[in-house]
């Protein structure tokens, strides 16, 4: 192979690595977001709006399709379910977005630390919603890196359930679902929506599309008038 060939393989692979970050063995260099734009619900709703007509192939990317049923444990220590084997529908009656990671990958961890950036803003904006990922199958004895970058439910999927491929999804793919439980949109890595949350696009879209899914509550007037009648 010519030497000017050889180099250009090797620069692809390092970055190949670099991208899916097998190589990185903590969290301490993960890149975080900068400022994003200021939250809009209109960018959430346009995203909505356009998402991509779904492959047949893929039932489980295409909008109103329901959560496929599987039960897997939750191995993160600061989640209420810890421990505990469970599915998707266990998070029903909110606004739940859903991550596919892998925990030996730097990108996946960052982000895994921007989404609990999103999760955290949403909450102060009055959003409520459920944050879940889950870990692809050979992520195993590399789980205590993911914990570690966040606080939301982790569940560890296995060969024999394989609930990646029941989602139909790849590594870094979302799935935002309605609090039925129905697709409100997948959002492939790969697609036309940035959704690389350490920038301030992929930031701004993802929390938008929740801002948009799931609207603060509006908190109810108070009557200050007095309805009540003296009598003499």
């Amino acid at each position: 192979m010519p030497l000017k060939s050889l180099n250009m393989l090797l620069v692809c692979l390092a970055l190949i690595l670099a991208a899916c970050g097998e190589t990185t063995a903590s969290n301490s260099d993960l890149p975080s977001v900068v400022e994003p734009p200021a939250p809009s619900a209109e960018n959430g709703q346009a995203i909505l709006d356009n998402a991509a007509a779904c492959d047949e192939e893929k039932p489980s990317t295409c909008v109103g399709s329901e959560i496929p049923s599987f039960v897997l444990e939750d191995f993160q220590p600061d989640s209420e379910g810890f421990g505990e084997s469970y599915g998707l529908d266990r998070f029903q009656g909110k606004v739940t977005y859903v991550s596919l990671w892998a925990s030996w990958c730097g990108y996946c961890r960052s982000q895994a630390t921007n989404m609990a950036a999103i999760h955290e803003a949403l909450i102060e904006l009055g959003v409520d919603v459920n944050v879940v990922a889950i870990n692809v199958t050979t992520g195993v004895e590399t789980q205590p890196l993911l914990a570690d970058t966040c606080s939301f439910p982790l569940l560890q999927d296995t060969t024999e359930i394989d609930a990646w491929s029941l989602l139909n999804g790849g590594k870094d793919d979302m799935y935002i679902y309605d609090a039925e439980g129905k697709l409100l949109v997948h959002l492939p890595a790969q697609g036309d929506v940035e959704t690389t949350l350490s920038t301030p696009q992929g930031f701004a879209n993802v929390r938008d599309v929740l801002l948009a899914a799931a609207p603060p509550a509006t908190e109810e007037p108070t009557n200050t008038t007095d309805d009540s009648t003296e009598t003499n």
